[in-house]
């Protein structure tokens, strides 16, 4: 496996990115949280729009996990303003233009699976949509 993501005993890199309010939201932010990535292809799709209205119908048992829940994809942060009105959602929409997050949460992912001692781990919330998070050591 190409050595993409982070060692043994290293943090997981920064990321840093613009949500849907033109306000920057960095990994470092969360240091010691779970942060629960929820990759979806694109705004206002119909594939997509389902599962992140289910997200706010459910928003109370994210918050209620103690998990930092951010909505990630390549659409701009005004698609993503647009998207969040229009659906009323609670979570944070982060956008990933050059596929930054999604690329390094991948090749975390993979590790986590082949390695043991990782400071980063991914694991299950509990409930509707359920997605893998990440907890930061």
């Amino acid at each position: 496996m190409a050595d993409t993501g982070p060692n043994i005993g290293q943090l997981a890199p920064e990321i840093d990115l613009l949500d849907g309010n033109g306000e920057r939201w960095m990994l470092s932010g969360a240091r010691g949280k779970v942060v629960a990535p929820f990759f979806y292809p694109g705004d206002a799709s119909p594939v997509c729009t389902k599962p992140m209205c289910s997200v706010r119908d459910n928003w109370a048992r994210y918050q209620q996990a103690g998990a930092e829940v951010v909505g990630v994809n390549t659409d701009s942060v005004e698609k993503h303003r647009n998207f969040a009105a229009n659906h009323k959602l609670p979570i944070r929409l982060l956008s990933d233009s050059d596929s930054c997050f999604a690329v390094q949460a991948a090749n975390l992912k993979e590790r986590c699976r082949e390695e043991d001692g990782l400071r980063w781990r991914l694991r299950k919330l509990s409930g509707p949509g359920s997605r893998s998070a990440m907890r930061a050591a």
